[in-house]
């Protein structure tokens, strides 16, 4: 007698489809395109996303996890997921005759699907010298799209 394989969960293709982004106090030049990036999310077992931490960026590749990614899939198909990583980042100076100071970019996300398969996710990055706590600059992005299933 065969016992059936149960089926696998397709992961959920994501697409961003708008994105606001508040710069405090201005923005960096040169900052990724995030509008149009996808990313998967797998259901099966324990969530994860790929990319790990949503938006693809330079940042990403650099990045020491402050938290592990934790996702989880509610009993209404719902999806939540939330990162946090620093990436050291090298010597930045924010004025022309400034010494360099080393910094560190941290970030935290976090992503919610709904069961209509739109989601929103919002993305805070902060840029600040390493022992300082005054930040160069902060980014806050959010964004919304959709999922698709490919059952």
């Amino acid at each position: 007698m065969l016992l059936a394989a149960t089926p696998a969960i397709p992961p959920l293709v994501c697409t961003i489809e708008a994105v606001q982004s508040r710069w405090s106090p201005g923005p960096i030049p040169g900052m990724r395109v995030v509008q149009g990036q996808t990313f998967e999310v797998h259901r099966e077992g324990a969530v994860h996303v790929s990319p790990r931490y949503v938006i693809d960026s330079r940042l990403s590749v650099l990045a020491d996890d402050l938290l592990a990614p934790d996702g989880v899939v509610a009993e209404d198909g719902t999806v939540s997921y939330r990162w946090s990583f620093q990436a050291l980042i090298g010597p930045v100076a924010t004025a022309v005759n400034q010494q360099p100071r080393d910094a560190k970019a941290v970030v935290e996300g976090d992503l919610s699907i709904g069961s209509d398969l739109r989601f929103s996710l919002r993305n805070r990055s902060t840029l600040v010298a390493i022992g300082q706590h005054t930040p160069f600059t902060r980014l806050d992005e959010t964004a919304s799209g959709r999922c698709l299933d490919r059952s």
